[in-house]
């Protein structure tokens, strides 16, 4: 008996220690877009959005979660969706850390409405990104275009799946890259890592 409570306290030890080791990732969507608030605005590219000038989801984000923000891990990221309004977003939230953390461009985090748009566009590809926006890394992604087309095909075919495949390509995205990550990115991923989180702009959930 003695035995067994010895073998379950340190079984104990060791998942409460295997736990303190995972970083946490917090996931967020971006500010408030300009499109739902000004009906006049247009654009070449207009499902690629801009955010608007409106600070207050992005302060409610910072006194939310504070105490994140001031405790990042060393080699800590941010990884963004490559639409404008995620960018846009990350480096706000950037400017507001106590040290400035690498912004890492990643297709995958497109929303699944979107990737129609964004597939096969040289609008997205890394060399335009990084002409549109400074600061921002673009290394071999995750998902490459062509996973992301094999994806789509495989949710339309079945639309069932979405919410499944949609939650297991996030966790891969977050497993494959080292350090604690902030990613920023569409309402979708607020939703299949938190079903029961608001998803209003600039929400988040920490995993």
């Amino acid at each position: 008996m003695n035995f067994l409570l010895v073998f379950a306290a340190i079984l104990l030890i060791i998942i409460f220690a295997l736990n303190r080791s995972r970083p946490q990732h917090l996931i967020v969507r971006h500010g408030e877009r300009e499109d739902a608030t000004n009906p006049s605005w247009t654009s070449q590219h207009p499902y690629d959005t801009p955010i608007t000038e409106n600070a207050e989801p992005f302060e409610k984000l910072f006194r939310q979660r504070k105490d994140y923000f001031a405790s990042l891990p060393p080699k800590s990221f941010i990884l963004c969706s490559p639409f404008k309004r995620c960018i846009q977003t990350a480096k706000i939230i950037n400017s507001r850390l106590p040290s400035p953390l690498p912004i890492i461009i990643e297709p995958g985090l497109v929303e699944y409405s979107s990737l129609e748009f964004f597939l096969g566009n040289q609008y997205f590809s890394p060399t335009e990104i990084k002409t549109r926006f400074s600061g921002v890394e673009t290394p071999p992604p995750v998902y490459s275009p062509y996973d992301l087309e094999i994806l789509y095909r495989k949710i339309r075919t079945e639309p069932r799946i979405m919410m499944d495949e949609l939650k297991k390509k996030l966790d891969r995205i977050l497993s494959e890259r080292p350090g604690a990550c902030i990613c920023v990115a569409h309402r979708e991923f607020i939703n299949i890592s938190d079903p029961s989180a608001e998803d209003g702009y600039c929400s988040s959930v920490l995993i």
